[in-house]
């Protein structure tokens, strides 16, 4: 179960690890021919009312903070808006299968020989993309809300 604000939502979002997508870059993901993941459709549990895509993506601190100053209280410390599903998109879990002693541990890089050969990988919630995933998503939809690091595996 979901619960988040909207009703805006970005193609793709990372909350606590778990990387979630809208249904328009599912479709879009789908016919990318990359490897190393599948979706799984989620359902909402609570949406919050907070337009927060109006907000300044420039500005150091957001227009406003709930009480507790924890983003998470934007949701948790907000009523559930049952109006707002219908306007919400519809969304899925993209899932990348582990690959047990790919991390090299303490740090956030991998070790080259147990790399699955995927465009996706991931041990826990670190996840790994190939320079050919890294410049897909940058042309995609979601380009503007994801950065990346460039690792050298182990």
């Amino acid at each position: 179960m979901i619960s988040r604000t909207g009703p805006y939502v970005p193609p793709i979002t990372q909350p606590f690890g778990f990387i979630i997508v809208t249904d328009e870059f599912r479709r879009e993901l789908e016919s990318s021919q990359l490897t190393g993941f599948d979706v799984l459709q989620t359902q909402y549990g609570k949406v919050v009312r907070l337009d927060w895509q109006t907000w300044s993506t420039v500005a150091d601190e957001p227009m406003s903070y709930p009480e507790t100053g924890e983003p998470e209280d934007y949701v948790l410390g907000s009523p559930h808006d049952p109006t707002l599903l219908a306007q919400m998109p519809r969304l899925w879990a993209l899932t990348v299968r582990p690959t047990s002693g790919l991390q090299v541990q303490g740090t956030r890089s991998f070790r080259a020989d147990r790399h699955p050969g995927t465009d996706i990988a991931r041990e826990f919630t670190i996840h790994w993309v190939t320079e050919r995933m890294k410049v897909w998503l940058e042309r995609s939809s979601a380009g503007p809300w994801i950065t990346f690091r460039s690792i050298a595996p182990k």
